[in-house]
């Protein structure tokens, strides 16, 4: 048995895998693991979560795993970050030798496996990554002050500075600040005060899907903020094509992509060309096709696409409470990604 674990700024998710049988066999999720935003405590209790429950869930002991591979959030960003992450997957595992990386590897490969091309990833946060021959870079991915453009931390802030021009009258209506004292759950000034006070990404970030609502009902404020977010990720991944002599595979990966088609629309429009869609729940996925790579199993997008089924029929399993804790979302998205 193998595992995989996909860890970020708003949840952390692992699976067991079996490659002799090509099935998924357990499944862990828990809260977020990013090294850079969330403490210590928590990363150590969610990690923790996570492989004893994708174990349990596999019947087996975590002693009886083979291989792993954890992707993580934060992991190269510094020397002390990266140190922590491995020092405390070696603590929970009892093994030195699984893999502690960089989570941009797992969503490429899940997106793109070893192909040349451009994967945007735009979740809480956002980074992008383009790989020609063997070198994947990195473009992005500055963090939620100075960047994280396009992400859904980001279109909260935009969601919220529009919110104070509706609150002041420069916007003749209040539909953005209303949502903000129902998500907020009080008064608009109390809320503002409470964004500028709680530097909690993932609880800023939660606010998104609001603005994003208000731009699917036809709300141009809120519009306008979704046609800036898809100029950034287009003007980046254009910016990337131009590299390339042909024409390569182009993938964006992450729960932005939750806000429907009207948003992906925006995007399609402005890259001109094919373009493959992801959720963010699905990287862990990537883990395990790099770990099967490794092992010589080359993977195709047809264990790719058996693995995504898998982990769709076990996510469907957990409670209510679970999916919309952790992955923001109620247990319709089933059959979101199917088409896209």
């Amino acid at each position: 048995m193998i595992i995989a674990v996909d860890g970020g700024a708003t949840k952390t998710l692992g699976l067991v895998f079996d490659p002799n049988d090509l099935k998924v066999k357990g499944l862990g999720l828990a809260g977020p693991t990013n090294l850079t935003t969330v403490s210590k405590r928590e990363i150590v209790s969610n990690l923790e979560k996570v492989i004893l429950e994708s174990c349990q869930s596999a019947r087996i002991d975590v002693g009886e795993l083979e291989r792993g591979l954890f992707g993580i959030a934060g992991v190269g960003d510094s020397e002390k970050t990266t140190r922590f992450g491995k020092e405390t997957v070696s603590r929970l595992t009892g093994r030195h030798d699984f893999q502690v990386i960089n989570d941009g590897l797992p969503a490429y490969v899940m997106a793109n496996l070893y192909n040349d091309g451009v994967v945007f990833a735009a979740g809480t946060g956002s980074v992008c990554f383009f790989k020609r021959g063997k070198r994947i870079e990195r473009k992005g991915g500055w963090g939620w002050f100075s960047g994280d453009d396009g992400s859904a931390s980001w279109i909260a802030k935009r969601g919220l500075n529009l919110a104070t021009k509706e609150f002041d009258g420069i916007l003749k209506q209040r539909l953005l600040s209303k949502e903000v004292e129902d998500y907020f759950n009080c008064g608009f000034r109390d809320a503002i005060s409470l964004a500028e006070t709680k530097t909690d990404k993932r609880f800023i970030s939660g606010f998104a899907p609001s603005v994003t609502k208000l731009a699917s009902h036809g709300y141009l404020p809120a519009i306008s903020i979704m046609e800036e977010s898809a100029e950034y990720v287009s003007s980046l991944i254009n910016s990337l094509v131009s590299k390339f002599s042909g024409s390569p595979r182009i993938s964006i990966v992450g729960g932005t992509m939750m806000a429907g088609n009207f948003y992906i629309d925006m995007i399609r429009k402005k890259i001109g060309h094919k373009l493959n869609i992801y959720y963010g729940y699905q990287v862990a996925s990537g883990g395990l096709l790099h770990l099967m790579n490794e092992m010589g199993h080359r993977p195709t997008f047809e264990l790719r696409d058996s693995i995504l089924a898998q982990i769709d029929e076990l996510l469907y399993r957990k409670s209510k409470r679970e999916i919309r804790l952790f992955l923001n979302f109620d247990k319709e998205w089933k059959t979101l990604h199917t088409g896209l």
